[in-house]
């Protein structure tokens, strides 16, 4: 899936690590979503958990874009800024449709993050606050990949690499995505991520 990207920030982002690790987990969760394809209770529990987080994204990004907005004056010129290399297009690899109802979100922040490059060369925003509204945007992308990653590592704990086939067998025991994390996240040695895990996922 093509991403037009027009802000210095998801350009930044886009050409570090994160992308990688980003693609990475999507393709995990689609995998999922293909091999469920005639596993109705498995692929619910899967979805459902999807549409929760897909509104806990949205959520955070339309609270970002309220905060972004009310900075702009009436006599603030939006400015047509031209990135270095021009309009840069990326490629974010999914395997599955329904994915891409993520994805229009990255656009979104990209959206906003042009926004904020726009408050900052008007001069209505101080350098700080624009690395500060960076991190905050950046916020439900990262939230969203480190969440897919750590749920689905779930099925490396038996030693190994992960496998979806693991996976699928460990969510086949639980009635559904929300019992699986709380079942999965307990103990102390969950204790570095698994309050955001679950705080993410609904579970607290």
């Amino acid at each position: 899936m093509e991403l037009n990207t027009k802000s210095t920030m998801l350009n930044r982002h886009i050409n570090s690590a994160n992308h990688k690790k980003a693609n990475t987990a999507f393709m995990r969760v689609g995998t999922l979503l293909v091999m469920t394809a005639n596993d109705p209770v498995n692929q619910k529990k899967i979805t459902d958990w999807l549409d929760y987080l897909l509104k806990q994204m949205t959520d955070n990004i339309n609270s970002d874009q309220e905060s972004i907005r009310v900075l702009w004056t009436g006599s603030a010129p939006k400015l047509d800024i031209v990135p270095v290399a021009g309009e840069a297009k990326h490629y974010f690899y999914i395997n599955h449709p329904r994915l891409r109802l993520f994805i229009n979100q990255f656009n979104r922040v990209d959206g906003l993050a042009y926004e904020v490059d726009q408050l900052w060369f008007a001069g209505l925003m101080s350098d700080e606050r624009r690395e500060m509204s960076y991190k905050k945007l950046l916020y439900p992308m990262n939230a969203i990949t480190e969440h897919f990653n750590y749920v689905t590592n779930i099925s490396r704990r038996s030693g190994g690499t992960y496998t979806p086939e693991e996976f699928l067998k460990l969510l086949s025991e639980q009635e559904s995505m929300r019992t699986f994390i709380m079942h999965h996240f307990e103990g102390p040695e969950h204790v570095k991520y698994a309050g955001t895990v679950k705080k993410f996922a609904g579970c607290e």
